[in-house]
């Protein structure tokens, strides 16, 4: 198992709040990547946003998949690219192959949707089991999508979990709000929880990966 990262510098052509940049780096993405929905795929936020929650100037988006393919193409496509919120100034590119997890951390918000238009908050549901049963299904069909091999009867990859804040976090995409909950999780130790939450690493801890960069995960060990 290895996933492939991007690191794209950009130049913003105009300052954008922390709220909405997921949706334009999504769409800076999906301009690049016509066939971008054939995919699994993760990205992060800008960087570290000003006390106003504003980036201004220049950012660094990690874009990462387990298909390099698709990383070649955003590569390909992405150099010398611009819109009318950024432009490229530089991409590298390096591979990260599989090591045991002690803790993820998601740097960016995990969405976790109960429906179609209901995320998991604490007020929508509360319900622990639950999100546990809706992110674990999300990796397991992540992961044989990806990796071509049937997961018979997954109970659960996760020891322990904490969610990091009260209130959600809320971003917004095509003028609807999402709302997720950054999270620590310590997985199992045995070899399809450790592959699991590998998955999670390279195409993003529960929904809305493509569309928010949901669930960008940090490994911290």
């Amino acid at each position: 198992m290895k996933y492939i990262e991007a690191k794209i510098s950009v130049e913003l052509k105009k300052p954008v709040h922390f709220q909405y940049a997921p949706e334009l780096i999504s769409n800076y993405i999906k301009e690049a990547v016509s066939d971008s929905e054939n995919y699994d795929y993760v990205f992060s936020n800008l960087g570290k946003a000003n006390s106003e929650g504003m980036f201004e100037y220049d950012g660094v988006i990690a874009l990462r998949s387990f298909s390099q393919e698709f990383i070649d193409k955003a590569v390909k496509n992405l150099l010398d690219f611009e819109n009318e919120h950024f432009k490229t100034k530089n991409i590298y590119t390096f591979t990260s192959s599989f090591q045991p997890i002690n803790t993820l951390y998601t740097l960016n918000p995990a969405f976790v949707l109960i429906d179609e238009n209901i995320f998991w908050t604490f007020k929508s549901s509360g319900d622990f089991e639950l999100l546990e049963k809706l992110i674990l299904d999300d990796l397991v069909e992540k992961y044989e999508r990806n990796f071509g091999e049937k997961l018979e009867d997954v109970k659960s990859f996760i020891k322990i979990m904490n969610i990091k804040n009260e209130k959600p976090f809320s971003y917004m995409y095509d003028d609807k709000k999402y709302f997720g909950y950054k999270v620590l999780i310590n997985p199992k130790e045995d070899e399809i929880s450790q592959k699991l939450a590998f998955t999670a690493v390279g195409c993003g801890l529960g929904h809305k990966n493509k569309e928010v960069g949901g669930g960008f995960t940090k490994i911290l060990n």
